[in-house]
């Protein structure tokens, strides 16, 4: 099935002291180039998510390649509120939204993502790792009840379930069922989270479902410090 890459890089960046991570650069290639380059034999489109301010410099990744196009958008409302404002552009049933500061080992994830047999309008690839930023509270078959957060949680988990930021999902349903969410979040001053639009999901009953797949193929970080450890984590050094 026909699918959209969404590469969504709009964020403020404000643990990199505000450097835009999608540009940090390995062996002359950025986050934003290396994630198309894994994407290119699998997406009809890819849709590169900006502000005003990062246009250009997304204008000359983009122009180098013919399935690539560029979106501007006013960020500032939280991820849901962003992808949203990106779905006019969006001219396929399915779309893959992940971060633009990433560094993809491989096309692994994606791959995993599109080939999961699921009944499900939100498909997300989880990885069992020690200590995790974050974690899923799930049923037994995997349907995703809401996430939990290390840095809000007392008692935070030594193991489970993390994602692997890609978020493979229906057009239509997830416009249908998260519009009005997002809209409330707008009318009281609260950013629109995809990670909470899970739960509006679970309660709709079409609740969002994981797939595990190996870690090990997607790098995250969150400092220009934490980058530098790219080069062990791919294996080049």
């Amino acid at each position: 099935m026909e699918t959209t890459l969404i590469i969504l890089a709009a964020g403020k960046n404000s643990r990199a002291n505000y450097q835009n991570k999608a540009l940090f650069t390995y062996k002359g290639v950025s986050c934003l180039e290396n994630t198309i380059k894994q994407g290119l034999n699998l997406f009809e489109h890819i849709l590169l998510v900006g502000t005003e301010a990062s246009y250009e410099d997304y204008l000359q990744i983009a122009q180098k390649y013919d399935k690539v196009d560029v979106v501007s958008i006013l960020s500032g409302f939280g991820t849901l509120d962003a992808l949203l404002k990106v779905v006019p552009y969006v001219k396929t049933e399915r779309m893959l939204m992940c971060w633009g500061d990433l560094w993809f080992k491989d096309d692994y994830a994606f791959k995993c993502t599109l080939d999961a047999k699921l009944d499900s309008p939100c498909i997300v690839p989880i990885s069992y790792i020690k200590d995790p930023y974050s974690w899923y509270i799930m049923d037994d078959d995997f349907s995703i009840k809401t996430t939990q957060w290390r840095r809000s949680t007392p008692n935070p988990l030594s193991e489970g379930y993390f994602d692997q930021s890609c978020y493979l999902m229906n057009k239509e349903i997830i416009v249908k069922q998260l519009s009005q969410y997002n809209e409330d979040c707008l009318a009281n001053g609260i950013e629109s989270k995809l990670d909470v639009g899970y739960e509006v999901l679970y309660e709709n009953g079409n609740p969002a479902k994981a797939v595990v797949v190996d870690y090990g193929h997607v790098f995250h970080f969150n400092t220009q410090d934490e980058f530098s450890n790219l080069a062990k984590f791919i294996g080049d050094e």
